[in-house]
This record gives C-alpha cells, structure tokens and sequence, in this order.
C-alpha cells in the first residue's frame, strides 16, 4: 500500500521573485520613463509655439473685423524686442487712428518674429493695415504677407509657423509648422 504524504513532507512553494525579473522589470520601467520625460518636453515646447501662433493669428482676425465693422483703416503693427535676461520675445499691437483696439501683447518667452530665416532687428516695426472692405496692404511683401514666428531652442533646432494674410482679401491662414 502506497505511503501517504503528509503535508510536511510535500516540496514548499516559493512565494515572491528573483532578482532577474525584478532587474528586468526595472529596466523595462527606466525605458518607457524615458521616452515619456522626452514626449512630454516635446508636448510643452509646441505647445507654447501653438499658443503664440494661435494669439497672433486670432488679433490679425481682430484687427480685421474692426477695421470693416467700424468703418475704419487698422494697423497690426509687430516686431521683437529684448527682455531683461536677453532672450528676444515677439510682441504685436493693434491701432486705429490713434485708437489702441488691443493693448501690446507679447508672445512667449523665447518666440519671436523672423523674415523666414533670421530674426527680426530689435526696432523694426514692420505693419499690416487693414482697409474697410477687409482688404490689406503694408510694409510686407503683397499679393500675401507671410508673417514667420519661430521659437528657438538650446539644442539649436528652431521650431517655425508661417502665417499668411491675403492682401485681396484680408484672410488670416497659418500655413506650415517645420523644424530648421
């Protein structure tokens, strides 16, 4: 007759892990903890640029309606200016007739207004005045006036967004988003 085991006599089960999987599980956890920190950068750097473009684009709109709707010319009128730690900022302001129909507004630190390849000088003022009919001329290049915002960074790779307004029509349109 076969002996019965009792059960103290069976093999004990092994509660817990090795140090293999917890080592594994580890490295697994460092990769995807690196790969987050550096998508989240990336999320808050577009999205800073994303907001400047979108405040910029929105006042162009702005100076554009209340040119027709009050039946008089308006001047979107931007350049660059230093802060105190010298990181240029863009700001912009919009006027009608020796009226402010928006104070200065200045876009984030470290965006600023470029002619597509460099910075604009510390002073220019260039302008985009919108006659009543929502038409536009200025001081920027026609049949479309690119308005080019960039952001730069430390690693040397500058995010840019080129914003288009028509002269015929006065049409705000943000064209392209591209890293240089």
């Amino acid at each position: 007759m076969p002996q019965r085991q009792t059960f103290r006599s069976l093999p004990r089960m092994r509660n817990g892990f090795t140090m293999i999987e917890l080592l594994a599980v580890m490295a697994i956890m460092g990769i995807m903890m690196g790969i987050t920190v550096v998508a989240f950068m990336n999320f808050g750097r577009h999205a800073a640029m994303k907001g400047a473009v979108l405040n910029v684009r929105t006042s162009l709109s702005l100076a554009r309606q209340y040119a027709i709707t009050h039946r008089v010319k308006t001047k979107f009128e931007f350049g660059n200016t230093n802060n105190p730690m010298n990181v240029r900022t863009g700001w912009y302001s919009i006027t009608a007739t020796n009226t402010v129909v928006d104070p200065t507004n200045f876009l984030t630190e470290g965006v600023a207004f470029t002619d597509g390849t460099n910075d604009l000088p510390i002073g220019a003022r260039p302008w985009i005045e919108f006659k009543l009919d929502g038409s536009c001329s200025g001081d920027v290049a026609p049949p479309t006036t690119n308005l080019f915002i960039t952001e730069g960074h430390a690693s040397g790779i500058s995010l840019t967004s080129t914003t288009r307004v028509y002269k015929l029509t006065g049409r705000v349109k943000t064209m392209a988003w591209g890293e240089m």
